[in-house]
C-alpha cells in the first residue's frame, strides 16, 4: 500500500478506536481482514467491523490458550494463526501482563498498519520494509511493545503522535519545494509542431494521455487500489528532464526518450557500465532459491536450523520464493523418510518375509509415495481449513498402509519397527515446527498425519488394534510437543540472530536418521542389528 492511502486508513482507524475507547468499548481483534475498504469519494472509505469480539475476549484467549498447548501447529484452521500475529501477549492467556485494555487495541494497529505499509506478516518487524518517514517506525515499534505499560496508552495519544508526523512531513515536503523553479507545462504544440510524421503523432498522443490519466486520477482521488492516481505517477514521475530537454533540442530522438518515459542521462551510459548493471542483475537473481534445485533445499534447512539469521534476512528479501522452496524442502522430507524402506524392498535390498508381496508390488507403493511428494509440494500452500483436515486423513491413512506393507513384508519386524518408527517421528516433529515457520500449514498437517498413520501401521503388523491406536495417539501427542520446542528454538534465533544450541541439536538428530535409514535400508546396515 502506497504511503497516502495509508496514513489515510491510519487515521480513520484510530479516529474510530478513540470514538469506541471513549465509551469503554476495546475492539480486540483489530487485522487487516476487519478493514473494509471501498470504491469512494468520500475522505476514506474505510469501515472497522467485528467489534462483536469487543464483548467476547475471553473466547480469543481461549483460542490462544489452544494454540500455545498445541504449539502453533495443528490449528485446524488458518484463520487463528494468523489473527494471533496481531494480537498482544495480554491476549494470549499471558496473565502478567493484566487483563486487555486499549493499549491491546494499539498494539493491534501497530501490527495490521506495519501490514498494510509493507504487505509483511507483523510477526517479525523490521524497520527498512517500512515507508522513510521520521518518527513513523518508531511509532509502530512502540505500539508492538511487549510491555502495555510502554505502548501510547490511548487512541487519542496515537492519533495526536500520527498528526505530528504527518504535519512533520507534510512541513519538510513544502521547504524542500521553496527555491525550486515551477515545472513547465507539458502542452506545448510549437515543439510538437517542429516535427514530422509518426514522432509528432507520438508525441501529440502522449500529450493527449497525460490530460486524460490527469483528469481521471483529480476526478478519483481517492480509490481502492489508486488505481488512476498511481497510472498517472507512472506517467509524470521520472521523465521531466527527458521533456525539458526534448522541449530544447527538438529532435526525434530526444522526444523519443521521453516516450519512452525514460531519463535522459547526463553522460552516455558505457558498454563497460551497462555491462556491471548486467551482472548486478544476475548477482541478485541467482540469490534467490529455485525449488527445482535440491542444493537449495539444503541451503534453506541449513539457515533454518543452523542460522536463522540468513533466514531472517532472505524471508525479508524474498518471502514468497521462501515458501515456494520450503513447501518442497518439507515435503521431500516427509516421503522421503518413508521412501527408502519401501524402495528397498522393491529394490529387494531388504530381507522378504515368507509372507511378503512382489517386488513390483513394492515398486508400485513407491510410485505413490512420489505421487504423494508431488502433491504435497504443489499443493502445499493452500489456505483452506477443509484441506487441511483431508491432508491429515489421507496422510494418515497413506502412511499406515505403506507402514504396515513394510513390516508385513520383511523379516525381524520388531527392529523395522523401532528403527523406522523412531526416524520418522523425528522427521514429523522436525518439519512440523518448520511448516509453521514457513507459513505452509497444510504441510504441517501431512507431517503430523503421515507421522500417526506410520506408527499406527507399524503398530498394527504386530500388535492388537486397540494397542495400534494408543500407540497412534501417543504418536501424534509427540510429534506436537517436539514440534513446538522445535518451533520455538527456531523463532527465538530468528528473532535474536543467535543460533539456538537445540535447533543445531535437532538439525543433527534430522541428520542422523536419514543416514542410518539411508545405511540400513541401501548398505546393508539391517544385517548389523540382526545378529
Amino acid at each position: 500500500m502506497d504511503l497516502k492511502t495509508g496514513w489515510q486508513i491510519a487515521l480513520q482507524i484510530v479516529q474510530a478506536l478513540q470514538l469506541a475507547h471513549d465509551k469503554d468499548i476495546y475492539h480486540l481483534d483489530l487485522k487487516p481482514a476487519n478493514l473494509l475498504l471501498k470504491d469512494s469519494p468520500s475522505a476514506v472509505p474505510l469501515k472497522i467491523s467485528d467489534f462483536s469480539l469487543s464483548t467476547l475476549a475471553p473466547s480469543l484467549q481461549q483460542e490462544a490458550l489452544t494454540r500455545q498447548n498445541q504449539a502453533g501447529l495443528t490449528q485446524f484452521g488458518q484463520a487463528v494463526m494468523e489473527t494471533l500475529h496481531y494480537v498482544p501477549p495480554e491476549q494470549q492467556a499471558y496473565t502478567e501482563y493484566d487483563k486487555p485494555s486499549a493499549r491491546s487495541d494499539v498494539y493491534a494497529f501497530g501490527a495490521t498498519m506495519y501490514h498494510l505499509w509493507t504487505g509483511l506478516s507483523p510477526r517479525r518487524f523490521s524497520e527498512k520494509n517500512l515507508p522513510k518517514v521520521p518518527g513513523l517506525p518508531e511509532l509502530l515499534f512502540d505500539c508492538v511493545e511487549e510491555l502495555p505499560n510502554k505502548r501510547p496508552e490511548s487512541a487519542r495519544q496515537l492519533l495526536n503522535r500520527l498528526k505530528a508526523i504527518k504535519e512533520s512531513q507534510e512541513k519538510r515536503r513544502k521547504d524542500n519545494k521553496v527555491g525550486q523553479p515551477a515545472p513547465q507545462k507539458r502542452d506545448s504544440a510549437v515543439q510538437v509542431d517542429d516535427l514530422n510524421g509518426k514522432t509528432a503523432q507520438a508525441a501529440k498522443k502522449r500529450i493527449q494521455v497525460d490530460k486524460k490519466v490527469e483528469t481521471i486520477a483529480l476526478d478519483k482521488p481517492i480509490s481502492l487500489d489508486n488505481q488512476a492516481l498511481k497510472a498517472y505517477d507512472n506517467v509524470t514521475q521520472g521523465d521531466d528532464k527527458a521533456w525539458q530537454t526534448a522541449r530544447e533540442q527538438k529532435t526525434e530522438s530526444a522526444f523519443g526518450g521521453h516516450l519512452k518515459g525514460q531519463r535522459i542521462p547526463d553522460k552516455p551510459i558505457t558498454e563497460k557500465q551497462e555491462s556491471a548493471e548486467k551482472v548486478n542483475d544476475n548477482t541478485q537473481t541467482k540469490q534467490l532459491l529455485s525449488p527445482l534445485n535440491p542444493l537449495d533445499h539444503l541451503r534453506l534447512l541449513w539457515w533454518t536450523l543452523v542460522m536463522p539469521q540468513q533466514l531472517s534476512n532472505y524471508q525479508q528479501l524474498a518471502e514468497e520464493n521462501e515458501k515456494s522452496v520450503g513447501k518442497w524442502l518439507l515435503s521431500t522430507l516427509i516421503w522421503l523418510s518413508l521412501l527408502m524402506p519401501i524402495l528397498a524392498l522393491g529394490l529387494e535390498l531388504l530381507p522378504h518375509s515368507a509372507k511378503a508381496w512382489g517386488s513390483e508390488t513394492y515398486m508400485m507403493l513407491s510410485a505413490l509415495l512420489v505421487v504423494c511428494w508431488l502433491l504435497t509440494g504443489w499443493l502445499g500452500d493452500i489456505d483452506n481449513e477443509k484441506a487441511f483436515h483431508l491432508a491429515l486423513f489421507m496422510a494418515f491413512c497413506v502412511g499406515s498402509f505403506i507402514a504396515f506393507s513394510i513390516v508385513f513384508g520383511m523379516t525381524v519386524a520388531m527392529t523395522v519397527a523401532m528403527v523406522i518408527g523412531v526416524a520418522i517421528l523425528v522427521v514429523g516433529g522436525v518439519t512440523t515446527a518448520m511448516a509453521s515457520i514457513f507459513t505452509v500449514s497444510i504441510v504441517g498437517q501431512v507431517a503430523i498425519g503421515m507421522t500417526a498413520g506410520v506408527v499406527f501401521g507399524l503398530s498394527f503388523g504386530l500388535f492388537p488394534l486397540v494397542a495400534s491406536l494408543v500407540a497412534g495417539i501417543v504418536a501424534f501427542g509427540l510429534v506436537v510437543a517436539l514440534a513446538g520446542d522445535v518451533e520455538g528454538s527456531i523463532r527465538e534465533g530468528v528473532d535474536t540472530g543467535i543460533p539456538s544450541r537445540f535447533a543445531h541439536f535437532t538439525f543433527l538428530l534430522l541428520l542422523t536418521s536419514y543416514l542410518f535409514l539411508f545405511a540400513y535400508c541401501f548398505l546393508g546396515g539391517w544385517w548389523l542389528l540382526t545378529r
